[in-house]
């Protein structure tokens, strides 16, 4: 699980916890083409402060390992 804080555009960060997917895998279902990068998210939440994003990554690793 990887976790990243990003700066909001509505003002202070959000936190997410989830995988990074590097893409290039063939499309499902037999569909032509292939998947593209992305970072699939299994959780997120929004904080005013830095300190609080940090705050909150420290749960969820405790939520998720």
């Amino acid at each position: 699980m990887e976790y990243k804080i990003t700066p909001s555009s509505r003002g202070g960060f959000t936190v997410a916890a989830g995988h990074t997917h590097k893409g290039g895998e063939p499309a499902p279902t037999g569909c032509p083409g292939v998947t593209m990068p992305a970072f699939i998210v299994y959780e997120s939440c929004h904080c005013d402060t830095r300190r609080e994003a940090a705050a909150a990554v420290e749960r969820m690793k405790k939520k998720h390992h």
